[in-house]
């Protein structure tokens, strides 16, 4: 009986303890500071960075990793509304230079929400820097530098792949429609992206996107076309096919030798932390090794 009487005190001590830590835990997530990610290369950012646990909402640009498109959504990045993201009471919203409507973000700056706005800068540097401020302000500085030592690596596999060779001449298309497409000019991610990749832009007589027609595509003379979706692994050769469809295309390098390269969207153009591996399987398309199947 004795012993009995023991072993169920003893029970109760490490059920009392249990309950304890969890309740410190649960009070330690309280006081965590609540994040809103809306756009997705932050959302890259926090994850690569183990901060996934701050985050209680993104916005629909936020795919990547999964999980992330499981927190509740607070609309897309251009449109978004402040009841949404005020439900999740956060304390600071990480935003870049398209998040929008302006009198959205000024409705949760009146609200008390801090609003961390990061510029449009399409650069490796900027990349770096944005993952640095992240780092920064939830004490991961040894994570971030190891992260961009990462990226760096496979950036300088890239330099290394083309180094020497010549640069094909890549269009870019926003849009697989006749009569919407819009080819990527000056000035936007994708001209970064192909200009990185040591490509060159085959439509850089003009500044941010442009329709083209039939004949700025045949005198553009491109040698790949690139297009983006957000599932890769679905309707790719239906993607491929409508591109070679639309007038002119069949009548340049690129149709000719059906070089239409389907990327991820949100990796090509995010300038996130998957941006290395990318620009990797981009150039490994246009610059392919000789010999190789």
């Amino acid at each position: 009986m004795v012993r009995m009487v023991r072993l169920l005190r003893s029970i109760l001590l490490l059920v009392s303890s249990l309950t304890l830590t969890h309740t410190a835990a649960a009070q330690a997530d309280e006081g965590s500071p609540r994040l809103v990610s809306v756009a997705g290369s932050l959302t890259e950012i926090l994850h690569a960075l183990d901060l996934q646990n701050l985050l209680v909402g993104v916005d629909t640009t936020s795919q990547w990793p999964p999980a992330a498109a499981e927190l509740p959504q607070v609309g897309y990045q251009r449109a978004l509304s402040a009841e949404g993201i005020l439900s999740l009471s956060p304390d600071t919203v990480l935003a870049t230079a398209d998040a929008g409507p302006p009198e959205v973000l000024q409705q949760l700056l009146d609200a008390g929400v801090r609003i961390e706005q990061f510029s449009r800068d399409y650069t490796i540097e900027g990349l770096y820097e944005r993952i640095r401020a992240i780092a920064r302000a939830h004490e991961r500085i040894s994570e971030a530098e190891q992260l961009i030592a990462s990226i760096q690596d496979e950036l300088d596999a890239v330099a290394q792949l083309v180094q020497g060779r010549t640069a094909p001449r890549v269009m870019f298309l926003l849009g697989v429609d006749a009569g919407s497409s819009m080819a990527a000019g000056n000035g936007t991610s994708a001209d970064a992206m192909i200009a990185l990749s040591g490509a060159l832009n085959a439509m850089s007589d003009h500044d941010g996107y442009k329709l083209v027609n039939a004949e700025s595509i045949i005198e553009a003379a491109p040698e790949f076309i690139l297009v983006v979706q957000h599932d890769t692994d679905r309707n790719r050769e239906a993607t491929q096919q409508s591109v070679l469809a639309l007038p002119g295309v069949a009548l340049t390098p690129a149709g000719r030798h059906s070089r239409i390269l389907v990327l991820d969207a949100l990796r090509f153009l995010g300038f996130g932390p998957r941006t290395g591996q990318a620009l990797q399987d981009l150039a490994s398309q246009l610059f392919p090794i000789p010999g190789a199947q």
